[in-house]
């Protein structure tokens, strides 16, 4: 059975999560046997430091809390000084440390060398890049505000993420003159693509579009009718019915908005008051005596002799 030591069970210690690259190094530095300084071999100049923590009092009252990585630990685009902030998490945990582990053979449980409590868990802090340019630094200190980010880390940070953006181009050569069409017509955005068309096939696809484009501009268009045989049409709806709106009277007889105005205001007027207000109605010249709308017709050709 092993044992664990406890004689320092007791002592409160920081949880700092760093960034990987730092933590690649530490774990390098001490796997050659330079890991951090041991306080009970300090004084011997004993180990090498993996870093230096620094509290600062701000004007504010607050405190800043600043990591300091050796020099030489990281390369000259990466920073070297961090801010710890502390983190917000309810924390129930203790450090467990050992100088390797022995067996573990045969499906055996392996059993730690010299286990040790280190101490318990008393504060959370998430490491995070603040290195300043020269004398910045101390400027940002008197005035109580945070350092600024190192503007070699920021473009390298930003310089990994566009790579990370890039997505490769997929390229396809296609001599099928109708499978082309087909994709070009698609406007297939996600792939690039060669079409090699031959001179028949070009001709053949600006032709099938100019026809395209033709019909397309004819669908839409309304053709006038002559005026007499508009306002014919205009009396026998009005014979059908007394009073209409404009929208119906043009979906009636499908013509231009402003030609079927400028014909209607010839032989009709609108309704300036009343429940059928706005609607267009035949002026009284072309009315028969006594009998509304139904005899337009024959109003218009006594009007028309």
């Amino acid at each position: 059975m092993t044992s664990i030591d406890t004689e320092k069970a007791e002592r409160r210690v920081w949880l700092v999560r760093v960034p990987p690259y730092i933590a690649e190094r530490w774990k390098a530095a001490c796997a050659q046997n330079t890991g951090g300084v041991d306080e009970d071999a300090a004084e011997d100049g004993a180990g090498s430091s993996l870093g230096r923590i620094s509290i600062t009092s701000l004007q504010d009252g607050s405190t800043r809390t600043m990591l300091e990585l050796p020099e030489g630990m990281c390369d000259a685009a990466l920073p070297r000084r961090y801010t710890l902030q502390p983190g917000t998490d309810v924390l129930d945990m203790s450090v467990l440390s050992s100088e390797g582990d022995e067996g573990g053979g045969d499906g055996e449980v392996p059993r730690l060398v010299r286990p040790r409590l280190d101490g318990v868990v008393s504060q959370k802090h998430d490491a995070v890049p603040a290195q300043s340019a020269p004398g910045a630094a101390a400027a940002a200190a008197a005035a109580g505000g945070a350092p600024p980010i190192d503007a070699a880390y920021r473009a390298l940070t930003r310089k990994r993420t566009l790579a990370s953006l890039q997505k490769g181009r997929s390229v396809a050569v296609i001599t099928d003159g109708r499978a082309a069409q087909r994709l070009y017509q698609q406007q297939h955005n996600r792939a690039s693509l060669y079409v090699k068309y031959t001179q028949a096939d070009k001709e053949e696809f600006e032709a099938r579009s100019a026809r395209d484009l033709a019909s397309k501009a004819g669908a839409g268009k309304r053709s006038r009718m002559e005026r007499p045989e508009l306002e014919q049409l205009l009396f026998r709806l009005f014979e059908r019915q007394a009073q209409w709106a404009l929208p119906a009277l043009q979906k009636e007889t499908d013509q231009p908005i402003g030609w079927l105005r400028e014909v209607l205001g010839e032989v009709a007027v609108t309704v300036k008051r009343g429940p059928v207000r706005d609607m267009w109605e035949l002026q009284r010249q072309f009315k028969v005596a006594g009998g509304g709308g139904g005899g337009a017709g024959a109003g218009a050709g006594g009007a028309d002799g």
